[in-house]
């Protein structure tokens, strides 16, 4: 249990791993972390979107229940895109990423393979990660509009992002490289 910094409401942090919640009644967004819980002064308020999920909602996801405890809406100049923050019954935890209307379920790529420099992507060039040839499809930087319950990482709203989108050669993946700072 961690207390809003802004209003003092009781914040139920439900996973270890939860690094940023967005109070459920005022809606500041608070960094939390083992040693001390900080108010970022934002406001983290999304307007309503082209969505079929919201916070809270729950569902099925391949024969596991899931509930939705965190959401971002990023802006990438021509539309948006949103991310979901499932937690799966039985302790584990997923994302599901929704760009038109079309839902996509993201897993971690693990590879000891150097990801290519953000700068060095060129469109429609090919990309080897994880022994799958990919081609660079959509290359941008995206704007954080906001976010609302917990999520494992921080993002502040107006901050921007890099990102690209690749396909494999083959047309059966789909990925993401999202770069930060480090």
């Amino acid at each position: 249990q961690i207390s809003c910094p802004s209003c003092g409401s009781s914040q139920t942090v439900l996973n270890p791993g939860i690094t940023m919640v967005v109070c459920e009644y005022c809606k500041t967004t608070i960094y939390w972390d083992e040693d001390q819980v900080l108010k970022a002064g934002e406001k983290s308020i999304l307007a309503e979107g082209d969505t079929r999920l919201y916070y809270g909602a729950t569902g099925s996801l391949s024969g596991k229940r899931y509930q939705v405890v965190g959401h971002v809406r990023y802006d990438h100049g021509k539309g948006s895109w949103d991310e979901w923050y499932l937690a799966i019954d039985g302790g584990g935890y997923a994302w599901l990423s929704e760009d038109e209307r079309e839902m996509s379920l993201e897993t971690r790529i693990e590879t000891n393979e150097a990801i290519p420099a953000f700068d060095n992507l060129v469109l429609a060039r090919p990309v080897n990660i994880a022994d799958t040839t990919y081609t660079v499809r959509e290359k941008g930087t995206a704007t954080c509009k906001g976010g609302e319950g917990q999520l494992p990482f921080t993002v502040l709203p107006g901050s921007t992002y890099p990102y690209a989108d690749i396909t494999s050669v083959d047309g059966q993946q789909f990925a993401t490289l999202e770069y930060d700072e480090g």
